[in-house]
C-alpha cells in the first residue's frame, strides 16, 4: 500500500512538472511558458481556470477584511462607550511623545523671550535661519555663513538638515539660560487650550491630585463618623497619607506656575503616600513616647501626623535631632 502511494505521488509530480505549473521546476529554470525565472505567470484569461471559484475566493477575502474592520470598529466604539472613572475625572495621564528639534527650540526661544532672559544676537539669527529653512519664514537669507556658529559644511546640507542644525544650536544655546526650566517642563506645562487650565499635563496632574485629596478627606470623615478609626494609630497613618497628598498638590501647583513641572511627578505619588503614612505614624508616636502629652490629646496627634506626612524634610530633621540627643557625638569635629 505504501509503495502504491509513493508511485502515485511520483507520477503526480512528473505530470505537474510537464504541465509547467512550476512545482517541479528548479530555481531559475526555463519552463514551457519561457519566462526563464522558474515561475509560471498567471495568464490574464485562463481557459482552464474556474471563474466561479476565483470570484468566490476574492469575495471571501473581501468579506473577511470587512468583518475584521467591523470588529475593530465595534471594539473602538465599545472602548469609547465604556464607563471609566479615570476618563470622566481626567485621571488617566496622556502618554508623552518625542519632541522634534523645531518644537524644542521654539519652546525654549519663546519662553526666554517672554521672560526677558538673555538671548544673544547669534541665537536670534540662528532661529530666523531655522525658520526660513523650515518653510516658516519666506524671507530670503543671502549669506547665512557669516553668522557665528555655522560651520562651512552648512551650505552642503539639505533644507531640512539646515533647519534641524540651527534649531539644535538654539536649543543648546538657551538650555543653560533657561535653567531650571527645561524643554520637558515647558512641554508638560503647555496648554492645548489657552483658556483651559486643565488642558496641559501639569493641569491634569493637579486636577487628579485635587480629586484624590477630596476623596481621601471625605473617606476619613465617613470612617471617623462610623467609628472605623477608633485607635489613634490608625488616625495617625490616615492623616499622614492626607498630608502627603496635600504636599503633592501644593508642589504641583507651584511647579506649574514656575514652569518646572515634569512628568516624573507621576511616579512619585505612591512612594510619597507610603512615606506619608510611615512618618504620620512615627512622628506622633515618638512625641508620645517622649511624654509631650500627644498620647492623651487626639487633635495634637492628628496635627503632628499630618505635618509628618506633609513634609518629609521636617520628619527626617526631627528624627535626626532625636538620634543626636540619644546618641551624642563622643568626639569633637575637627
Amino acid at each position: 500500500m505504501s509503495e502504491a502511494k509513493n508511485v502515485g505521488r511520483s507520477e503526480e509530480s512528473a505530470e505537474r512538472s510537464a504541465t509547467g505549473d512550476g512545482a517541479g521546476l528548479p530555481s531559475g529554470g526555463v519552463n514551457e511558458t519561457g519566462n526563464g525565472n522558474g515561475s509560471v505567470p498567471e495568464p490574464e484569461d485562463s481557459p482552464g481556470g474556474d471563474p466561479v471559484e476565483d470570484g468566490a475566493g476574492v469575495e471571501a477575502g473581501a468579506e473577511g477584511a470587512a468583518g475584521a474592520e467591523g470588529a475593530a470598529e465595534s471594539a473602538g466604539d465599545a472602548g469609547e462607550n465604556h464607563f471609566s472613572l479615570t476618563k470622566i475625572f481626567g485621571l488617566e495621564p496622556e502618554p508623552g511623545r518625542m519632541l522634534q528639534a523645531q518644537e524644542k527650540a521654539q519652546l525654549l526661544y519663546e519662553y526666554c523671550v517672554a521672560s526677558d532672559k538673555k538671548v544673544s544676537e547669534t541665537i536670534h539669527n540662528l532661529y530666523a535661519i531655522a525658520q526660513h529653512y523650515s518653510k516658516r519664514d519666506p524671507e530670503e537669507i543671502t549669506n547665512p555663513s557669516v553668522i557665528n556658529g555655522i560651520p562651512p559644511f552648512f551650505e552642503h546640507l539639505t533644507n531640512e538638515e539646515k533647519a534641524d542644525f540651527c534649531f539644535n544650536q538654539v536649543t543648546e544655546g538657551l538650555a543653560l539660560e533657561a535653567m531650571p526650566v527645561t524643554v520637558e517642563s515647558l512641554c508638560a506645562t503647555r496648554r492645548d487650550n489657552p483658556n483651559d487650565p486643565w488642558s496641559s499635563n501639569a493641569g491634569r496632574f493637579v486636577r487628579r491630585i485635587a480629586i484624590y485629596v477630596a476623596l481621601v478627606l471625605a473617606l476619613l470623615l465617613v470612617l471617623m463618623a462610623i467609628g472605623a478609626l477608633s485607635t489613634k494609630e490608625s488616625r495617625w497613618v490616615a492623616f499622614g497619607c492626607l498630608g502627603a497628598l496635600v504636599h503633592l498638590l501644593n508642589h504641583a501647583l507651584t511647579a506649574t506656575r514656575l514652569k518646572v513641572f515634569e512628568l516624573s511627578e507621576e511616579r512619585k505619588i505612591w512612594p510619597r503616600l507610603l512615606l506619608g503614612g510611615m512618618f504620620g505614624f512615627v512622628v506622633p508616636w515618638l512625641l508620645a513616647e517622649a511624654g509631650t502629652g500627644i498620647a492623651t490629646s487626639a487633635s495634637a496627634g492628628v496635627i503632628a501626623a499630618f505635618f509628618g506626612g506633609y513634609s518629609v524634610r521636617f520628619a527626617t530633621g526631627f528624627l535626626d535631632r532625636i538620634l543626636q540627643a540619644v546618641f551624642p557625638d563622643s568626639g569633637e569635629k575637627p
